[in-house]
């Protein structure tokens, strides 16, 4: 993963990728979005997960789903650290980045509900414009792809944190 800083795919419950996904950590961050169907993701406690339910798992977080639909579809973009400190400017010009990726890696005892938010039907729409651009990447023989899903990587992150900043910042002014 530090070679190519960042990596997407889907675990569907596929052959290749079947529920339940036993608890497992990892020294990457993990960005999921379940664009499909219901599941639990668990941890500590369990936590009901359906279409729009966004993760953003720090390095060393163990967490796994279980009880999955058929039609359990998990997007998963894994991050290495060194793409956040090559990247480090960029990422903290978006308002809503630090909410995301710094706080969350700090609360002790964290609960699988502090690293999550919904995204409403219009922003998931959006949202998989993106993920298919970058599933694409994966089948592209292009040299370039990598710098490509890069850029795609920053620009989700980028929608993801005016997501989550947007209704904080809406709430500020009432």
């Amino acid at each position: 993963l530090e070679t190519t800083y960042t990596i997407t795919y889907f675990h569907n419950g596929s052959e290749n990728y079947p529920f339940p996904l036993d608890l497992h950590s990892h020294t990457f961050y993990e960005i999921n979005i379940i664009t499909q169907g219901k599941g639990v993701q668990f941890q500590r406690e369990r936590l009901g997960v359906k279409r729009g339910n966004v993760f953003i798992l720090p390095p060393d977080i163990t967490h796994g789903y279980c009880d999955a639909t058929d039609d359990f579809n998990i997007f998963h973009l894994l991050i290495s650290p060194s793409f956040l400190q090559r990247y480090h400017a960029e990422l903290n010009a978006f308002p809503g980045y630090k909410m995301l990726f710094k706080t969350l890696s700090v609360i002790p005892h964290a609960s699988l509900k502090d690293f999550a938010f919904y995204l409403n039907p219009k922003q998931m729409t959006e949202i998989e414009k993106i993920i298919d651009s970058l599933i694409s990447l994966n089948q592209s023989k292009y040299k370039g792809k990598e710098v490509q899903r890069n850029a795609l990587a920053l620009y989700l992150i980028g929608r993801l944190c005016e997501y989550v900043y947007t209704p904080i910042k809406e709430s500020v002014k009432t």
